[in-house]
């Protein structure tokens, strides 16, 4: 929600913007992509600064995005409840594409991420700089 207490409705639909999250995923209603948004008439705003890029070359692909926001939705209840902290995130991953099936390659890839977050959050995280890794297969129609 901005400022004024009500929904804002997402880029391309009549969908609350809650479900719209940063790149190109879309989630789901019971994972809410939330933030510090405001907005004055059409302009629709948030504190953040990301930088991305993507190297591909045949079949192999590496990319790393940086992230630094405020964040004010990660404490539902409790002494830091919509209390705005400034976390970071750097992530790198890597995805082999396997040979093409028509229109349709499959990949298989692996992101490991880094958060940076303020001494505040050491002890609900339990680590300043908490990580993480994922493997994940990709389907993309071309």
């Amino acid at each position: 929600m901005h400022e004024g207490g009500h929904e804002m409705q997402g880029l391309f639909g009549p969908y609350p913007m809650s479900r719209e999250a940063s790149g190109t995923s879309w989630q789901p209603e019971d994972a809410p992509h939330e933030g510090v948004h405001w907005s004055s008439g059409a302009w629709m705003a948030d504190r953040v600064l990301r930088l991305e890029s993507t190297y591909r070359l045949r079949r192999h692909t590496v990319f790393a995005r940086g992230e630094l926001a405020e964040k004010d939705e990660l404490f539902d209840e409790g002494p830091f409840e919509h209390r705005v902290f400034d976390v970071g995130k750097l992530s790198a991953g890597y995805i082999h594409d396997f040979p093409r099936l028509g229109h349709l390659v499959l990949g298989a890839g692996a992101l490991g991420s880094v958060h940076f977050l303020p001494q505040d959050l050491e002890g609900p995280y339990g680590s300043r700089n908490p990580t993480s890794v994922m493997l994940f297969l990709r389907a993309e129609l071309q």
